[in-house]
């Protein structure tokens, strides 16, 4: 995240060239040292290149742009992509994961998890079994949900989720700092779950791919 309005403004203006000379870059009338202070300090955290030619915007540069929003050039929230694993045994129960911090604290939710940049969405639900001490279990994909969640009518929270369906008879997880883990059975209606969990358990209830909008 860049903070520093100058380093913003080097970066918005790089958007429109393959390459500035400082003399380009600079605003008039601004020093010299300063400006030069935060063109090195893009250029440690590797958001613009020195080049012959001048300076470019390098991999995170490109990366930070690509991110703006096309008109105010102001950074932009987007839906995130995230794996939702649900798991259950032979007695019926599903594993969930208690939220230990806000948002949603207290309730209950599937395992999920964000999908890394450069990974399938195939290749995330076997990496979230294994970073939660979980064996490799097959693993049947079943569907997306793109799921909203309002507060007092306000767009709180924004996924766009790969759903994945699997078996397995073991112990929970361990605790860890974000989430307490159980084993939980649906018809225990007194369990307080994340908004839209209830209605993915019921769409995996189905044998049939799908594909929803939940507005929750």
């Amino acid at each position: 995240m860049i903070e520093h309005h100058i380093q913003r403004k080097i970066l918005e203006r790089l958007m429109t060239s393959e390459s500035l000379r400082f003399s380009e870059l600079k605003p008039d009338g601004m020093e010299s040292n300063i400006f030069m202070y935060h063109l090195r300090q893009l250029q440690k955290q590797d958001f613009i290149n020195k080049t012959e030619d001048g300076y470019s915007l390098a991999h995170k540069g490109l990366q930070y742009v690509d991110g703006l929003q096309s008109g105010t050039l102001k950074p932009y929230r987007q839906p995130k992509l995230i794996a939702i694993v649900i798991l259950e045994n032979s007695e019926g129960q599903f594993l969930l994961a208690e939220r230990k911090t806000q948002p949603y604290v207290g309730t209950r939710m599937f395992m999920s998890g964000t999908q890394h940049f450069n990974e399938s969405f195939l290749e995330q639900s076997t990496r979230e079994l294994q970073e939660k001490g979980l064996p490799s279990i097959p693993m049947e994909y079943r569907g997306i949900a793109d799921v909203q969640i309002s507060y007092q009518d306000e767009l709180l929270t924004h996924v766009f989720a790969h759903v994945h369906y699997g078996t397995y008879n073991g112990d929970a997880p361990d605790e860890d700092d974000r989430f307490r883990y159980a084993w939980h059975d649906f018809a225990d209606t007194s369990i307080k779950l994340v908004a839209g969990t209830r209605e993915i358990y019921e769409l995996i209830r189905s044998d049939a791919p799908f594909s929803v909008d939940l507005h929750v």
